[in-house]
């Protein structure tokens, strides 16, 4: 199973002050903007940290604490809602910083185009529904970042999306189309500029049916290594890191989780095996041993196939 680095000394700081005086990724942010380049598809904290859960959660308001950090959200969205933001984020194409928020362009059509799966279609008014999801998730996360040799101890709070407005042009072929202009909220934006950054194509997990088994994919596409070696998680314990619990007799409730019924966890891993063919292709396989079932990742095999 996948070690957990642990943390021993960190230096705590606000977001802004991490901005001002480190903002590792600030380079690099300004040099997409000027080259209109993507500047990630998702960042550590929302691949690692359940601010999507995997499963409905029981509340409107759910605090969650895993070994890479801590979660509190208000309006909480859902794997489907985090599909859409990798979209605008990846299918950007044309990004401005205003302050130290990040402002994204983004075309309708071919954000309806890319988040629909097979045989579906997605209208504008869906996504901008979406889009207002999101807009009313509230967030605060506490986690680790590494920056300048440092671990940096962030507390990070505010909304993902702060304003959505909507702009008619002229395509290329002299058709209508319509922009969409996201103003990124206080969480996204400092995420985008403290956090670690992913760049991927994420078609292939939105084309996943099931959330927990997108939300797995993005937690283990967040911790490949340099030695790219197979990795292996037992699955129990990977769900807990999602901020998911198996209710056991000895304990019907536990804090900071979102608890499951052992029929529930059948339901789940019945769910993953079904889409056993599309994760071999990227490289994890589900493995029983003992009664207990492992997700197993060949690293290098999971990279090639999201890039």
């Amino acid at each position: 199973m996948e070690e957990i680095e642990k943390i021993e000394e960190v230096v705590i700081k606000q977001v802004d002050e991490i901005i001002t005086e480190l903002a590792p990724n600030g380079k690099y942010i300004e040099k997409c903007i000027d080259n209109k380049q993507t500047i990630c598809t998702n960042t550590a904290a929302f691949m690692r940290l359940p601010i999507f859960p995997a499963v409905q959660p029981p509340s409107d308001s759910i605090e969650i604490i895993t070994e890479w950090g801590q979660v509190i959200v208000e309006n909480p969205a859902s794997q489907r809602h985090l599909d859409l933001l990798e979209c605008i984020l990846y299918l950007a194409h044309k990004i401005e910083k205003k302050g130290n928020r990040i402002v994204v362009h983004v075309d309708s059509y071919q954000l309806q185009k890319k988040l629909a799966k097979k045989g579906e279609r997605i209208s504008q008014q869906r996504i901008l529904k979406m889009i207002k999801n999101l807009e009313n998730v509230k967030l605060i996360t506490k986690h680790i970042i590494y920056s300048y040799g440092q671990q940096v101890s962030v507390e990070m709070r505010g909304r993902i999306i702060d304003r959505t407005t909507t702009v008619s042009a002229i395509a290329k072929n002299k058709k209508k189309k319509t922009i969409i202009e996201l103003t990124l909220g206080d969480m996204v934006s400092a995420d985008l500029w403290v956090d670690k950054l992913f760049l991927y194509d994420p078609e292939r997990i939105i084309k996943l049916k099931h959330s927990y088994t997108k939300a797995i994919v993005r937690f283990l596409l967040s911790h490949k290594n340099s030695e790219n070696k197979t990795k292996k998680w037992e699955l129990k314990k990977l769900l807990q890191h999602l901020g998911i619990c198996i209710k056991d007799k000895k304990e019907d409730s536990k804090d900071n989780k979102i608890m499951i019924s052992k029929n529930l966890y059948s339901q789940i891993l019945k769910r993953i095996q079904e889409e056993a063919e599309e994760l071999n292709e990227m490289g994890i396989t589900i493995e029983k041993r003992n009664n207990e079932y492992y997700v197993v990742c060949d690293t290098q095999k999971l990279k090639s196939a999201i890039s």
